[in-house]
């Protein structure tokens, strides 16, 4: 009964209607006849009247799978509708094809980026459309659909006429049958040529800003090399007249001390510390200079030995200082020892001198974190402004007049470009009158030999 539909089921409403007219004017003969005729018409009668019932209950039953066919079919009409207008005003070119690849449906975006008319493209086959070096590879997925393989993005070009091939991005999806036999392809093809230009444009721009890195870090090197060049002439150039200055104030000094007047005493001493002071500005621009010039390879080194090394180098300044340094375990890594004993010794004696009224209390700790060790040399000093915090680390940059703690003002830039050429980093956490804490760190892997 699921088959009736429309007029076919009009068709069955009109001879049930008949049929019981029909048994209507039986009835109504057998009620005019003899008694004998209608007792033997009674049976039949009943018999056509049960059949009629069941009838008329048949009759509903279609009536209501008719109205659920209905509203199947137009349900099914519905979706098809939606996926034709999906089909066909998607944004991107859609095409069916059978499992060869000759095409069955193509959307207007398709007919559009193949330059052909929709009609026209049926029955033709898809590779035709695209650019000859991309032919084998369309097979190649084509052959790999029945594996489940094939079906990821791949970019072709499209041939159009008189023009270069549009770039597209292409995907393919099977088409299964009930017993998972692939009885066509559907195919996505996207124009990507705005994404294609954007691309080329980004690969411009980074070659673009990768020759310029190249060009700015070339000339930076050099100029680095120049001021480190610099350095170490100008301090030998100035080592030889410096002696000899050195020398002739310090025999004024000791043969005239006494026998002028004040002044002229006083003029020697301002020389003689004059004198003292260049030589160590020297020493410590040579230092600085060094760092990277002179650099040992970066080798496995034990911290604690280091330190120990540091503390025997202080010995007196600590004794004199009552100074007490205490340390957590501390690890090995990879460095330049002497370097590393020239940075511990600059942050200590730092911490000493900065140390205020109060004997100094040096703490000296290490923390593994996220593939790099975090040193900390935290004292109970003086501190420093946190608006200061960048400066000390910047080159004869002081914070003090020498009159009040003595030094050159390289030590800290010393330590910074130490720590740089083990590609760390370094900086201060203090408060004025609360200490310092002075934070460097050095890889766990390889630093810049």
């Amino acid at each position: 009964m699921a088959n009736y539909a429309g007029s076919d089921y009009r068709h069955f409403s009109d001879k049930i209607r008949a049929l019981e007219r029909r048994a209507g004017h039986l009835v109504q003969r057998a009620q005019q006849g003899d008694n004998e005729t209608g007792e033997l018409a009674q049976p039949i009668i009943a018999e056509l009247q049960v059949s009629l019932e069941e009838l008329r209950v048949a009759e509903e039953e279609l009536r209501q799978q008719n109205e659920q066919l209905v509203l199947s079919r137009q349900a099914i009409e519905e979706e098809r509708q939606r996926y034709r207008d999906l089909f066909e005003f998607a944004p991107d070119g859609y095409v069916v094809t059978d499992a060869a690849g000759i095409i069955r449906e193509a959307n207007r975006v398709a007919a559009k980026l193949f330059g052909v008319r929709q009609k026209a493209l049926v029955g033709k086959p898809l590779v035709l459309y695209l650019a000859p070096e991309d032919h084998s590879v369309f097979y190649a997925r084509l052959r790999q659909l029945p594996q489940g393989e094939g079906s990821d993005t791949w970019e072709a070009g499209v041939r159009q006429r008189g023009g270069a091939p549009v770039p597209v991005s292409i995907v393919a999806a099977p088409v299964r049958d009930g017993r998972g036999n692939i009885t066509g392809v559907r195919w996505l093809l996207r124009d990507v040529t705005e994404q294609a230009q954007i691309k080329e444009h980004l690969q411009v721009l980074n070659a673009e800003l990768e020759s310029h890195v190249r060009r700015r870090t070339e000339e930076l090197q050099r100029s680095n090399e120049d001021l480190q060049q610099f350095a170490y002439i100008a301090s030998h150039d100035l080592q030889e007249p410096l002696r000899a200055v050195s020398s002739y104030v310090q025999l004024l000094a000791d043969h005239y001390r006494g026998r002028l007047d004040t002044d002229a005493d006083e003029i020697i001493g301002f020389a003689v510390e004059g004198a003292t002071r260049m030589h160590e500005l020297i020493q410590d621009l040579l230092q600085y200079s060094r760092v990277q010039t002179q650099g040992a390879t970066l080798v496995e080194t034990d911290c604690e030995d280091v330190l120990a090394r540091v503390l025997d180098s202080l010995a007196l300044a600590l004794e004199e200082s009552k100074a007490v340094v205490t340390h957590d375990p501390l690890p090995r890594v990879r460095a330049d020892r002497a370097q590393l004993i020239r940075l511990w010794q600059n942050l200590l004696s730092n911490a000493i001198k900065f140390c205020g009224d109060e004997p100094p209390r040096v703490h000296v700790s290490a923390q593994l974190r996220e593939g790099e060790w975090v040193f900390s040399v935290r004292d109970r000093g003086i501190g420093l402004d946190p608006a200061h915090a960048e400066r000390v680390f910047v080159i004869f940059q002081r914070l003090h007049t020498r009159s009040e703690y003595p030094g050159t003002g390289i030590g800290l830039a010393i330590c910074k470009k130490i720590v740089e050429r083990h590609g760390g980093r370094i900086w201060v956490e203090s408060e004025e009158g609360k200490g310092a804490t002075f934070f460097f760190t050095i890889p766990t892997g390889r630093g810049r030999e």
